[in-house]
């Protein structure tokens, strides 16, 4: 008597040879196209890489200096606000505004400033985890400067001496962004600004005590920029 266990032997191996047989006839019997289609490995689709996140709306600390006719620059520090209507992989381009607030000393004097700016920009930048870019910008407005005292220009004596006059500046700057969290990313940068403004200065070959003493002149300077900030 056969053992037990030579029984199910034999009979996995006649079930096995019945399903190849089953299999080969039915191939047989199937078009090439069917045959093809059954044979054919199963492609698994691999899921597509996450976009990457581009720089929508950022807020900056910035500082920079304006040049003066006394020759002293005077330091601004503002907020600037800057959104980016235009984002893609390699270039992007904003619309931003800023204001801040500025002190310089004149004759003995105190000056306080305040300023605003509506500018635009545009720059490139390379997609990655840390965002290297480079950005270019135009900006005009106004500034406001107030005396807390009494100066005396050349000949004339200027008394609650406070004015609006315009503001332009324009620069470059270059930096990263670093995502930390999601879509939201910490930014910092460095580059050159120059500044232009309409500022009075004291004429020595005018009359003296004429109104003319006092004419109005154009500052232009450059200076360092630098900028600090956060956006998503």
């Amino acid at each position: 008597m056969r053992p037990p266990r030579c029984r199910w032997l034999i009979a996995l191996v006649c079930a096995l040879a019945w399903s190849a047989t089953a299999r080969a006839e039915d191939l047989r019997s199937a078009s090439p196209d069917e045959v093809l289609e059954k044979t054919a490995p199963i492609q698994i689709d691999e899921p597509s890489p996450a976009s990457q996140t581009h720089a929508r709306l950022k807020l900056s600390l910035e500082g920079f200096s304006i040049g003066t006719t006394w020759n002293m620059p005077v330091g601004l520090i503002g907020l600037h606000l800057e959104t980016y209507p235009l984002s893609r992989r390699w270039v992007r381009a904003g619309v931003g505004v800023t204001g801040g607030l500025g002190s310089a000393a004149v004759e003995a004097a105190s000056a306080t400033a305040k300023y605003g700016l509506l500018g635009v920009s545009l720059g490139t930048q390379y997609p990655a985890r840390i965002t290297p870019f480079i950005e270019g910008h135009v900006a005009g407005g106004f500034m406001t400067a107030t005396l807390d005292r009494p100066v005396t220009i050349g000949t004339v004596t200027v008394n609650d001496a406070s004015g609006t006059t315009w503001l332009v500046v324009r620069g470059l700057d270059a930096g990263a962004e670093t995502y930390v969290f999601g879509r939201a990313y910490l930014s910092f940068s460095m580059g050159w600004m120059r500044s232009s403004w309409a500022s009075p200065d004291f004429n020595p070959y005018a009359p003296q005590a004429s109104s003319r003493n006092l004419n109005i002149v154009t500052v232009t300077a450059d200076s360092f920029l630098w900028k600090v900030g956060l956006g998503i």
